[in-house]
């Protein structure tokens, strides 16, 4: 008869960095797919808007095609990651260099600061503050336990 085995699921005894970085990561995916879900949907909002007025003959065409022309929400994105502050706290050093590219290829087109200003793009930015404050707090009692595990290390060692 085989010896009987704990039915409770093992945890695991993850490296403190690679659970930062984890989390980070999902942070990070979640936080660009709901902001380029908003940026599309805001987008469109605007292009009817525009439409509406173009037909009522109170706008011009231009500003239309301009609108449209914005096919890739990269800029949007990238603005809203760099006003949250997201990219300056990751934990990956070497894909630092590739945000700091994508912080600075954000343009400051009208178009940008439309959706920008959006009332659903600024629900969706104070959301993931909210979110990107609760990871900051994470991080932050994770080093302070770390600092405690080496101090009582550091205590019995002596």
């Amino acid at each position: 008869m085989p010896a009987k085995t704990s039915r409770k699921r093992q945890r695991s005894h993850h490296d403190p960095e690679t659970e930062t970085k984890e989390y980070y990561n999902r942070l990070l995916f979640q936080c660009r797919k709901d902001l380029h879900k908003n940026a599309k949907l805001t987008k469109n909002f605007l292009v009817q808007k525009l439409i509406r007025k173009i037909k009522e003959q109170k706008a011009d065409d231009v500003k239309l095609q301009e609108l449209k022309a914005q096919h890739s929400m990269e800029p949007v994105i990238s603005e809203c990651l760099r006003r949250l502050g997201i990219v300056a706290l990751n934990p990956n050093k070497n894909d630092a260099t590739a945000a700091e590219k994508e912080e600075a290829s954000a343009s400051s087109s009208w178009v940008l600061e439309r959706i920008l200003e959006h009332k659903r793009m600024v629900e969706a930015l104070e959301k993931w503050h909210d979110q990107v404050t609760e990871y900051r707090r994470w991080c932050l009692k994770q080093d302070e336990r770390r600092n405690e595990r080496t101090k009582v290390a550091d205590a019995d060692s002596a």
